[in-house]
C-alpha cells in the first residue's frame, strides 16, 4: 500500500512538473523545452490510461488514503452499474419498494463507482498550484502551427486517454481546437507535407496517423463515433491522395497504412451508420485508382505488400476487388526482367488472397496456372508452391479436384522438368486431400501404371507411383501396386522374377 501510495503522490508531481512546463511551449524558439516536454507527456498519458496496470488494480478502490479533498469538476470516475436482484426489493435509501423492472439509481442499489484514483489524478490536472493543465492544453492546441508533430500528437494522446472520464463541458471545449488542427493538418498536406513528417532519419509519418487516431477519440466524445470519422477521414483520405503521388518508398508505405486504417474505422462502425462509410471509403478509392497506383511500385518490399494484401483481403470480403488488379499484380510476375523477389511477393500475395477468392476469380486463377507452361523453371517452381500453399488452406477439399487435375498435367508433362518432379508437390497435396477424405490415392496410382504401360510420360510416371506408394505403405493397394509396378519393369527390359523390388524402386 505504502507503495502505491507513493506512486500516486509521484504521478501528481509529474503532472505538476507537466503543468508547470506547458507555457514554454508559447516559446517556439526554446528548443529544449520541447525536448523536455515530449517525454513528460508521454509519461503523463502513461498516468491517464486507464489500462494501465496501476488503474487495474485500483479500479475498484475509493480515493486515495489521505489525499486532499478536491471538487470534481474537470473529471469524474465511471458510474458503478445497478445491482443483480431477483425479483424486488426495499430501497433503504429511499425507502421505497423498487420494482426489479424498475431499477433505482441510488448509491446503494448500485456497484460503487470504479476508477477513482484515476478521476482523482483527472481532477488535480485542472487545479494544480501552477495553474490548470487543461487551459495550457487548450491554449496550445489552439495554434498547431506552432508545435512539432511529435508533441502535438502527444498532447493530443493525453486528452484522448482521458477524454472517458471528463465532463462534457471540458470534453466540448476541445472540440474547437481539435477542428483547428484537422483544418491545419488539410492546408499544410497541400502546402508542405514533409513539415508533417517525424524528426527522424526515415522522415515517417507515424506521428501523423497517430494525430488522426486521437483526434477521432477527443472529437467522438462531444459527438458520436460516426461524426468523428466523418470529419477525420476527410484530411486522412486527402493524406493518402498526396502520398502516393510521391515516388518515395516512405510516402507510399505511409498511405498505404493509413488506408489500411480507414478501413478498418469504416468497418468498426457500420453496425452504427449501415455500412455507409464502409461504401464511402471503397468508392473513394475507386474513383481515385488508389490501389491501382500503389501497385505500380516498392513490391519488392515485404512490408509494403503485406498492406497491400490487407487492403485486397478487406475489398474481397466486401466482394469489390476487381479483376484488373488481379491481372497487374500477375502480369507483374510475367515480366522478363521482373525481380524474384518481387514475383515471390507477388505469389504470397496470391496465396492469401486466394481463400476468399469467388468461383469465377478461382477460375481465372485457374487459367493462369494452366498457362504457365513455357515460363521459365523457376517460375514454375513457385507456382507449384503457390498451389501447395492454397490447398493448405483448402479445409473442405473445395478446390481438390481442381488442383490435382492442374498438378498432374504440370507434372506428367512431356516437358517436366527434374526441378518441377523434384517439389513433389502432386503428392504431397494428395496426400493431404486424402488425409481429409477428399481424393483417393488409388486413383492416381492407377492412372500412373496406365501412363507406364502405354509408354505415355514414363519417367515422371514411375516417380510419382514411387512418391504415392512410399507415402503410405500401409495401405492394401501397397501389395497390388508393388506387383503391378513390378511387371511394368519390361518397359526397361528388366527380368521378371529377378529384379529386387527396392531396388528398381530407387532406379
Amino acid at each position: 500500500d505504502e507503495i502505491h501510495n507513493n506512486i500516486f503522490d509521484a504521478l501528481c508531481r509529474l503532472v505538476d512538473l507537466v503543468v508547470a512546463k506547458l507555457p514554454q511551449l508559447h516559446h517556439h524558439e526554446d528548443s529544449s523545452a520541447v525536448l523536455d516536454l515530449l517525454p513528460l507527456l508521454r509519461s503523463l498519458s502513461l498516468g491517464f490510461d486507464k489500462q494501465s496496470q496501476y488503474h487495474i488494480k485500483h479500479k475498484e478502490q475509493p480515493r486515495p488514503i489521505g489525499s486532499v479533498s478536491q471538487l470534481s469538476k474537470f473529471a469524474r470516475p465511471i458510474p458503478g452499474v445497478p445491482k443483480q436482484r431477483n425479483g424486488d426489493w426495499y430501497c433503504s435509501t429511499r425507502k421505497v419498494s423498487v420494482k426489479d423492472a424498475d431499477g433505482c439509481e441510488c448509491s446503494k442499489c448500485r456497484t460503487p463507482d470504479v476508477y477513482c484514483w484515476l478521476a482523482y489524478i483527472l481532477n488535480y490536472f485542472g487545479q494544480t498550484p501552477y495553474g490548470n493543465g487543461y487551459q495550457q492544453l487548450l491554449r496550445i492546441l489552439s495554434h498547431p502551427q506552432k508545435l512539432l508533430p511529435a508533441i502535438l500528437e502527444a498532447a493530443l494522446l493525453s486528452i484522448s486517454k482521458a477524454s472517458e472520464f471528463l465532463a462534457d463541458e471540458l470534453a466540448e471545449a476541445f472540440l474547437e481546437p481539435c477542428t483547428r488542427i484537422l483544418k491545419y493538418l488539410e492546408d499544410q498536406l497541400e502546402r508542405d507535407v514533409d513539415a508533417l513528417s517525424d524528426t527522424t532519419k526515415d522522415g515517417s509519418f507515424g506521428a501523423l496517423s497517430m494525430i488522426f487516431r486521437h483526434l477521432q477519440a477527443i472529437i467522438s466524445r462531444s459527438t458520436s463515433v460516426e461524426a468523428a470519422e466523418r470529419m477525420v477521414s476527410v484530411v486522412q483520405r486527402k493524406m493518402v491522395e498526396r502520398m502516393v503521388g510521391f515516388q518515395s518508398f516512405n510516402k507510399q508505405l505511409s498511405a498505404v497504412r493509413e488506408i489500411n486504417k480507414l478501413l478498418e474505422n469504416a468497418r468498426s462502425i457500420a453496425p452504427r451508420d449501415s455500412g455507409h462509410s464502409v461504401l464511402t471509403t471503397i468508392q473513394w478509392l475507386e474513383k481515385n485508382d488508389i490501389l491501382g497506383r500503389v501497385l505500380r511500385s516498392h513490391l519488392h518490399h515485404k512490408q509494403y505488400v503485406d498492406q497491400i494484401q490487407k487492403i485486397m483481403s478487406f475489398l474481397l470480403q466486401e466482394q469489390c476487388l476487381s479483376e484488373d488488379y488481379l491481372d497487374v499484380i500477375w502480369a507483374a510476375t510475367e515480366k522478363p526482367d521482373q525481380y524474384e523477389t518481387v514475383r515471390a511477393n507477388i505469389f504470397d500475395l496470391i496465396a492469401d488472397l486466394a481463400r476468399s477468392f469467388s468461383s469465377k476469380q478461382l477460375d481465372n486463377l485457374f487459367g493462369r496456372f494452366e498457362h504457365i507452361q513455357g515460363r521459365p523453371i523457376p517460375d514454375i517452381v513457385k507456382v507449384l508452391t503457390l498451389v501447395k500453399k492454397l490447398a493448405q488452406s483448402d479445409t473442405k477439399g473445395v478446390m481438390a479436384s481442381r488442383l490435382l487435375e492442374l498438378l498432374w498435367n504440370m507434372t506428367l508433362s512431356g516437358e517436366a522438368s527434374g526441378e518441377i518432379l523434384e517439389t513433389g508437390a502432386l503428392t504431397e497435396i494428395l496426400g493431404y486431400y486424402g488425409s481429409i477424405n477428399c481424393a483417393n490415392k488409388d486413383v492416381y496410382i492407377s492412372r500412373c501404371l496406365t501412363n507406364v504401360k502405354q509408354g505415355k510420360s514414363v519417367v515422371p510416371s514411375l516417380r510419382l507411383l514411387r512418391d504415392l506408394i512410399w507415402l503410405d505403405n500401409e495401405k492394401q493397394f501397397y501389395q497390388a501396386s508393388k506387383v503391378c509396378f513390378y511387371n511394368s519393369s519390361t518397359h526397361w527390359g528388366r527380368k521378371t522374377g529377378k529384379e529386387n523390388y527396392s531396388e528398381f524402386v530407387k532406379r
